[in-house]
């Protein structure tokens, strides 16, 4: 390992920001999405109160009233009172917050899709500074193979031995057959072979760039949060059924109902 690979480096602001901005943008969808059914329970509650309340001043009107009856009546009607304006606020309070926080998700939405580029951004600056050593290895890799290269072309324009092909690095004393169609069998390429010590060092830089495959894993989009009242509403069967009974059915069909539109 060179000392670039064995070195490590901090991950950059970016990556914890769209870390941020995503979990930000899950708690509001369920906070959006739960809304709907804090309104149906408060809702519900609202209405038990009202019908415990009727119930209550039904009840004291048919009793004989006496001043401590009326006093414990006009007690208990207040705290109900007390307690469904209570609720009644609070509903007021989900209706209103839930455009806020699909407005708000959508907000941040933006906010992801810049934090997503600058993700990317920075995961390709990373990786070229930790590859460009790997390239500048290469390039003076090849750069010294060129010699060789060259003696080896020379002794087969002499000799006519097949030793190695140009460009890529071929399997050494390849034979080039013809398989038709124009196209000749070429060599494998000796830098393609499987390497246990390559294999070791790719695993090892596999791993000092997990950040980055984590921080570019999230950094793949989202699809746009879609508000409640535009979402597609459950099919609801519209018009009334006919039944006939008796007789031969309507001409143009053998069903026992027809669906007047």
């Amino acid at each position: 390992m060179t000392e670039m690979t064995q070195s490590t480096f901090t991950p950059p602001e970016s990556f914890a920001r769209l870390e941020e901005l995503r979990a930000k943008r899950q708690r509001l969808i369920e906070a959006a999405e739960g809304t709907p059914a804090q309104i149906d329970a408060l809702g519900k509650e609202v209405e038990a109160l009202r019908e415990e309340a009727t119930a209550r001043q039904v009840a004291f009107l048919a009793e004989v009233a006496t001043a401590k009856l009326k006093q414990a009546h006009d007690a208990q009607m207040a705290t109900l009172t007390q307690r469904e304006l209570e609720l009644e606020a609070q509903l007021r309070r989900l209706r209103s917050n839930l455009p806020a926080l699909e407005s708000e998700i959508a907000s941040v939405e933006k906010e992801m899709n810049a934090a997503e580029l600058e993700v990317r951004l920075d995961a390709a600056r990373i990786g070229c500074d930790i590859g460009d050593p790997f390239i500048a290895e290469i390039l003076r890799l090849a750069e010294a193979m060129r010699p060789w290269l060259a003696k080896v072309k020379a002794v087969q324009d002499a000799t006519g031995a097949c030793l190695m092909g140009q460009v890529y690095v071929p399997q050494p004393h390849f034979v080039s057959r013809y398989v038709g169609y124009g196209e000749y069998s070429r060599a494998s390429n000796v830098l393609g072979k499987e390497c246990p010590e390559a294999n070791e060092q790719a695993a090892e830089v596999r791993a000092l760039l997990e950040p980055v495959q984590r921080a570019l894993a999230m950094a793949t989009g989202c699809n746009p949060y879609i508000p409640l009242d535009e979402r597609p509403k459950p099919y609801v069967r519209k018009g009334q059924t006919v039944t006939w009974s008796g007789g031969a059915p309507p001409l143009g069909g053998s069903s026992s109902s027809v669906i007047r539109r």
